[in-house]
């Protein structure tokens, strides 16, 4: 058969073929129906299985499943002395058949991350400062007032006078003048009444002459000049016997340094480590707690900074001498100029008491802002938006993103005891609301606090920094444990912390019981707290760039007088050659460590001139109360040399311009170094102690 005759044998059989196949499956399931059990049962014969089943499950089988016990020699005494036998410390089973179950330590307490200091930044400083004394004395308060200055008048070319014009037509610029608008000779009484007015005057000063004198006049500093805004406190005590004290002048010689630790970080770590663990406390125990810093020095002058050992860094004062220094010594504080948004009163010490200069440029930081985080936040709004200041006031009158509970440092206010941690003396210190520091949830914290120390040259301290010589320094702060902290009270459970954590804990708190057992045995009352290691120290800082003292003379670039230059025919050219040499004017002055102030003295220099100078007498000015007092018999030895000057010459920007260039001197320092001393840059300074204002200068 061909495929042909199969396809049509099939499409003209297939009904036949399904009905085959339906008729086979019917027979199939009817024979499965057939083989099922009969499941009709009797509901009487039901209720007997169920309780002749019951009854089974009721009665008592003890017998068949538990033999009955027979007694036996039972030695009560040789089991118990098997018991008092030692275990064999060996297993008898494999240790690698025990699997660890995976321990999840997701919300355990860790340790949060510490970051270092950054960008140290130090400064070497010289000038004077108050300090508490019990009398006041001072050598230079018993100078003569300085002489009167001999005002320089300058010569002022008359202008032009105007032709006249008759009264008729009138002269616009006289309308609404009176008498005053009219010169003498308009008045036809030109010489005689001046003549006149001539020897009124001469007569007056006759008779001036033939009075007694009450003395010379006072001169004193203008209190615009003073370039500190510090003022001596209306009193002062002796911090022991609380003795009343005055304020008396000192020259201080010291390296300030300035840092930021990157709070924002710091926070950020705290928070990441243990907002997530059991019983978090951010209010009193688990934010960034600043407690103290550690400042090293190393020597530098005769190395350099990649060959320092670890054993060449130095230890220097913390913030409790720091903190002592400033209650028992300092004649207060000066005002503060960082926010306090940006301090710690534990990180952040106190600006000492400085007279007459300008202490910003060692108190200051480039990266922390001068003005509040508020203000920064309005400054940085899109102009566009509206800023309504009430949106920022709560219900009880306190401003939202504002710590109310940290103490802002009024310098000059209030009182406190200077040798406990973060408070501070009455006369120019501030207490701190918490022993603790700062402490407290921060919706959004700063960036960077500012980190402030000094190093003084104390004459007891035979490792105070020394004059020539090179240092750089580091610094490290620490932060009170969150994890074993001082009080026992805040101490976290131990289940609750991280396996690395819980060693470290544990170690530490042996330590303290051991440390702490001979004070309980002996009945001591001194606290726990003292025993125990609650500070973790963050790294060390990067070494900062070398810094040396200053040394006690300071020189002041003044205006610079150009040299005459006349030009001259020679074969055929025009040849310029100077008539003189360029000179200027300086102010050398010396830190005198007996007069406690700054003895300035101008001088006229050229170049190789050696700024040395002595004078019958030099105007010197006293720090407290601004008077300009006579020095007799001054001299100044400084060996630094004028090597080279410019300036003073026209710029000639527009026309008829009378500015001149500055005066610009390269110096060969009397500490071996090269410096430019440029006149805008010591400008105000100049004028204060060459007295320019006085001289109509």
């Amino acid at each position: 058969m061909d495929s042909n005759k199969i396809k049509d044998m099939a499409i003209r059989h297939v009904e036949k073929v399904v009905l085959g196949i339906f008729v086979c499956v019917s027979g199939f399931l009817v024979y499965q129906a057939m083989q099922l059990p009969d499941f009709t049962k009797q509901p009487t014969r039901l209720r007997d299985d169920a309780n002749r089943v019951k009854n089974e499950v009721d009665d008592d089988h003890t017998d068949e499943i538990i033999p009955l016990r027979e007694l036996s020699n039972f030695d009560i005494l040789t089991r118990t002395k098997k018991t008092l036998e030692a275990v064999d410390p060996v297993p008898t089973y494999d240790l690698a058949e025990w699997q660890e179950i995976p321990r999840n330590d997701a919300f355990k307490r860790r340790d949060p991350q510490l970051y270092a200091p950054l960008a140290l930044k130090m400064s070497g400083v010289i000038g004077t400062m108050a300090i508490r004394s019990k009398d006041g004395q001072y050598e230079l308060a018993e100078l003569e007032p300085a002489d009167p200055v001999v005002v320089v008048e300058e010569k002022k070319t008359r202008p032009k006078r105007k032709p006249r014009r008759s009264r008729r037509g009138g002269d616009p610029s006289m309308e609404g003048m009176g008498m005053e608008g009219m010169g003498m000779e308009d008045m036809g009484l030109g010489g005689e009444m001046a003549g006149m007015m001539d020897g009124a005057e001469g007569g007056m000063m006759d008779m001036m002459g033939g009075m007694t004198p009450a003395g010379p006049p006072v001169r004193r500093l203008d209190p615009q000049d003073n370039m500190s805004i510090y003022q001596v406190p209306a009193s002062l005590s002796d911090f022991k016997t609380g003795a009343p004290m005055k304020a008396a002048p000192m020259v201080a010689r010291f390296i300030a340094g300035t840092a930021v630790i990157p709070h924002k970080a710091i926070y950020n770590a705290f928070r990441t480590a243990l907002a997530d663990s059991t019983n978090y406390r951010p209010q009193d125990r688990d934010t960034p707690k600043y407690w103290n810093f550690q400042v090293q020095r190393a020597d530098v002058t005769d190395r350099p900074v990649d060959q320092i050992a670890e054993g060449d860094w130095v230890v220097r004062k913390d913030r409790v001498f720091h903190t002592q220094v400033a209650a028992v010594v300092w004649a207060g504080t000066a005002p503060e100029l960082v926010p306090s948004d940006y301090r710690d009163d534990l990180l952040t010490m106190w600006i000492p008491p400085m007279l007459l200069d300008d202490y910003s440029n060692f108190v200051l930081h480039p990266m922390i802002p001068m003005i509040s985080k508020l203000e920064l936040e309005l400054q940085n709004k899109p102009i566009l938006e509206t800023v309504n200041p009430f949106e920022r006031i709560n219900e009880d009158g306190t401003f939202k993103g504002i710590d109310i509970n940290r103490t802002d440092v009024n310098l000059n206010a209030t009182t406190g005891n200077p040798m406990m941690p973060g408070m501070r003396d009455m006369e120019g210190m501030a207490t701190s609301s918490s022993p603790y520091g700062f402490a407290g949830v921060e919706a959004n914290p700063v960036e960077h606090k500012l980190i402030r120390f000094y190093d003084f040259d104390y004459s007891f301290d035979k490792d105070s920094p020394k004059p020539g010589r090179k240092y750089v320094y580091r610094i490290r702060v620490s932060v009170k444990d969150p994890n074993f902290p001082d009080n026992p009270l805040l101490q976290p459970l131990a289940k609750t912390l991280h396996p690395e954590s819980y060693e470290r804990v544990s170690a530490l708190q042996a330590k303290a019981e051991k440390d702490y057992a001979p004070v309980r045995a002996r009945g001591g009352r001194d606290p726990i707290s003292k025993f125990r290691q609650f500070e973790r120290w963050t790294p060390w800082s990067e070494p900062s760039d070398p810094v040396s003292l200053p040394t006690e003379n300071t020189v002041l670039a003044g205006p610079v007088v150009p040299a005459a230059v006349k030009t001259m025919k020679w074969q055929g050219r025009n040849v310029p050659f100077a008539k003189n040499e360029p000179t200027g004017k300086m102010v050398v002055s010396k830190f005198d460590t007996a007069l406690k102030t700054r003895v300035p003295m101008q001088i006229e220099a050229t170049e190789g001139t050696v700024l040395s100078k002595t004078a019958d007498s030099a105007d010197v000015i006293d720090p407290l109360t601004l008077e300009i007092k006579k020095l007799p018999k001054a001299k100044i030895t400084n060996r630094t040399t004028v090597i080279a000057l410019e300036g003073g010459n026209p710029l000639q920007i527009v026309t008829n311009d009378e500015m001149k260039e500055p005066g610009q001197y390269l110096l060969f320092k009397d500490n071996g170094e090269l410096d430019v001393s440029d006149e805008i840059d010591d400008m105000q300074q100049y004028r204060i102690y060459s007295f320019a204002e006085e001289r109509g200068e």
